[in-house]
């Protein structure tokens, strides 16, 4: 099997128009960034033009592999979206190359010094709304437009949210992303928790009388509190026990104030309808999922500290990974079943800051997006399966499943592509995931889904990840598993009938396709969204909040642009999917 896995890969390069995966022909050993440098600048003709340089941004070692990225430079300018990841075995050996949206063809056309020139005399602070802070800022090169231009990059970041904006010259908003990751020592402190839920240990099912009843602790929840020690942190100054560690702390930083809960003695025994519980039971599972990756080899990922407010979200039932500027915080709400009680909730918001750890990427497209809600669905299905797999298919299964929202499956009957939106692209690579785990269990399984992480860019499509998952048990197991990845990859149409990935093309976002504009003046301004088509074109805009829920469907016919101006919806996240007969694109947006 190893033989046929490696003789698929040595003859495959996929491309689209913004992207080129390469799996190299020969043996290739590329030591380190500058070798690397060298071998791109003298393979690819596009970047050896001598104002063209590449610059190493992210550098990480996986059990198997080493993962470089790098950006592209002109005059010193980065090209916006533009990225080169190069991978290689422990070696130095090359295993694949990804370009992404690199096109010097247009840039003789720009006048750079004329561009620089234009920016320095805007006040550049005065195209921002005050109340949104400018942590840092860049110019780049924009050339998806039929003449290209220097826009601002600008990110905007704190405990609570991670927004990047995309500016041109005139004060326009071209994008808008949504981010949105002592003197003490070590001791064990006592409490108890949900593992993974009350419903799953007591292998029951959400209705009366196993409700939630606004947070009050009902006498079935007796037997599903679960005791456990965990490693928290005693101050010796103030002789208190917090609960934090060396990868956690709990803190409060969002609405509602809900102060963490600190003991004079190493006893945190609380129930559900203190907050404390809450705190401990965050606590609990994201260090217990640290230390089993790190167990098995992936101790690279997350060795920093994650700061977690357990009652957030302005109460709202939602919860999020912030990337906050590289200090990352994971924000749990409490409406409906407090998300902290449930450790599906827990663990895929935590994997989301795994995904981040691994590859730094900005999830820039509706597919890389939907992988890592698909990954991270995934890990709380592997996570909570192991701990009980009583209902293991139903994700989400204390939080979800009930009169509040209908979480997610792990085995939905949805194929490649078809997926709504983010949610629904990840439940199909979840599916595929967890039918591996069935075959190969949790262990082989996770590895596969930790390594082939590792590989994943900007734009990384379903099909592209599957094939790291390929390349990934070749590294790590020999190629002993490919039938088993194949078939279950072939059974949700991201592979084909002969182990190979279907188009890498079809569902794939054009930039130089239909553009989403004045985000910005819609969540902030009571403005409209523009969306502007290559060309003239029919379609429809669905609008779905966070749960997957239709909110609107209009449509347009023989349009070169048009407006949604649903400004009358509540303040949320909402995702807006434009849809026309040549392009799907889906885009999250702010009210």
């Amino acid at each position: 099997m190893k033989t046929f896995l490696l003789c698929i890969c040595s003859c495959l390069i996929f491309a689209n128009a913004n992207a080129q995966l390469f799996f190299p022909q020969e043996k290739i050993s590329l030591r380190d960034a500058t070798s690397i440098i060298r071998y791109l600048k003298e393979h690819y003709q596009e970047l050896q033009h001598e104002d063209i340089s590449l610059n190493i941004i992210f550098y990480k070692k996986s059990l198997a592999s080493h993962h470089y990225t790098f950006e592209v430079l002109y005059k010193q300018l980065r090209l916006l979206y533009a990225n080169i990841k190069v991978n290689t075995d422990l070696n130095g050996q090359l295993l694949t190359i990804k370009k992404e949206n690199i096109e010097t063809d247009k840039l003789a056309m720009i006048d750079i010094d004329f561009e620089r020139n234009q920016w320095n005399q805007i006040a550049f602070a005065s195209l921002f709304d005050k109340s949104v802070p400018i942590n840092q800022y860049d110019y780049q090169i924009d050339t998806r437009s039929i003449n290209p231009s220097v826009v601002a990059v600008v990110h905007s970041y704190g405990k609570t949210f991670d927004n990047t904006y995309i500016m041109n010259r005139q004060g326009e908003l071209i994008e808008e992303w949504n981010n949105s990751r002592f003197l003490q020592y070590d001791t064990l402190v006592q409490t108890q928790v949900f593992n993974p839920d009350p419903l799953t240990q007591l292998g029951v099912t959400y209705g009366a009388p196993y409700i939630d009843d606004n947070d009050n602790n009902l006498a079935w929840f007796g037997p599903a509190y679960m005791p456990k020690n965990i490693v928290a942190h005693y101050d010796t100054g103030s002789n208190t026990f917090y609960l934090e560690n060396n990868w956690v702390v709990i803190d409060d930083f969002d609405a509602p104030t809900v102060l963490p809960a600190t003991s004079p003695t190493p006893n945190f025994m609380f129930n559900r309808s203190e907050s404390g519980f809450e705190d401990a039971n965050a606590l609990y599972h994201i260090t217990t999922f640290h230390h089993y990756i790190s167990s098995i080899g992936y101790d690279t990922l997350m060795n920093d500290i994650i700061t977690v407010d357990t009652h957030g979200m302005l109460g709202a039932d939602n919860s999020m990974f912030n990337r906050n500027g590289g200090f990352p915080t994971l924000d749990f709400g409490t409406g409906g079943v407090d998300d902290a009680e449930d450790a599906d909730v827990i663990i895929h918001e935590y994997s989301h800051a795994l995904s981040w750890s691994a590859n730094n990427n900005s999830n820039f497209s509706t597919q890389r997006s939907g992988l890592d809600e698909g990954l991270s669905d995934y890990f709380a299905t592997s996570y909570s399966r192991n701990i009980n797999p009583m209902g293991w298919e139903n994700m989400f299964s204390w939080d979800g499943h009930n009169q509040y929202w209908g979480g997610r499956t792990a085995t939905t009957p949805n194929n490649y592509p078809n997926g709504a939106n983010i949610y629904a692209i990840g439940e199909i690579w979840n599916a595929a995931m967890s039918a591996i785990w069935t075959d190969l269990g949790q262990i082989v399984t996770d590895k596969l889904m930790l390594e082939s992480m590792h590989f994943f860019t900007d734009n990384t499509t379903l099909p592209e990840a599957a094939l790291y998952v390929l390349q990934s048990d070749t590294l790590l197991f020999n190629g002993i598993h490919t039938n088993t990845i194949c078939t279950h990859f072939k059974n949700k149409n991201i592979f084909d009938a002969n182990c190979k990935p279907t188009s890498l093309s079809h569902v794939a976002e054009s930039l130089n396709g239909i553009r989403v504009k004045n985000t910005y003046g819609f969540a902030h301004l009571n403005e409209s969204i523009e969306i502007d088509f290559p060309q003239i074109s029919s379609g429809e805009m669905i609008l779905f909040d966070l749960k997957g829920k239709k909110l609107m469907i209009e449509k347009f016919e023989g349009k070169t642009s048009v407006l949604f101006k649903q400004l009358n919806i509540p303040s949320g996240i909402y995702f807006l999917q434009i849809k026309t007969n040549k392009e799907l694109k889906v885009v999250k947006i702010n009210k």
